[in-house]
């Protein structure tokens, strides 16, 4: 479900970008302060290639990971690691991170698509600030705070 999501989520990314290119302005805003208000600008290529790079660089690391973990039971730092990660568990605790790895890697996709949808709708409406950029990494961080503690949970010392 978690790929599933992933791979829905890197279509929308694709075809949003092809949505606003046409539509943007030559030069765009492209760098946004503190106050989400624009405070640089770029060509509407730059921020297109930046947008599609982000996306697929975001991604593609959460997903690796979720990979690359596979060969490096070692390496992982788990609580009870010796009892999550003996033989008899050990399957069970690796497609738990790996699932873990690809939700992050959609939520993290989803924040990219999220905060690029707020520049290109302010870049069609010639200024302004973005809609809600601390409301979206609000969430996101809110995200990372429900996986780290459901790894807490799912690997607590078992009884």
């Amino acid at each position: 479900m978690a790929f599933l999501v992933l791979g829905l989520l890197a279509t929308l990314c694709v075809l949003q970008a092809f949505y606003y290119y046409p539509r943007l302005p030559q030069q765009v805003y492209a760098h946004f302060g503190e106050s989400g208000r624009p405070d640089g600008a770029a060509s509407k290529q730059v921020l297109l290639v930046v947008y599609l790079g982000a996306c697929a660089l975001s991604g593609l690391l959460v997903w690796l990971s979720s990979r690359v973990q596979r060969g490096l039971e070692h390496q992982i730092k788990l609580p009870n690691r010796d009892y999550w990660l003996a033989p008899e568990r050990r399957q069970q605790t690796l497609d738990f991170l790996s699932r873990g790895f690809l939700w992050f890697a959609a939520a993290t996709l989803a924040l990219m698509i999220d905060l690029f949808h707020q520049v290109f709708e302010v870049n069609l409406r010639g200024g302004g600030p973005l809609a809600h950029p601390k409301l979206s990494l609000g969430l996101y961080v809110g995200f990372a705070v429900v996986f780290a503690v459901a790894l807490q949970l799912r690997f607590r010392q078992p009884s």
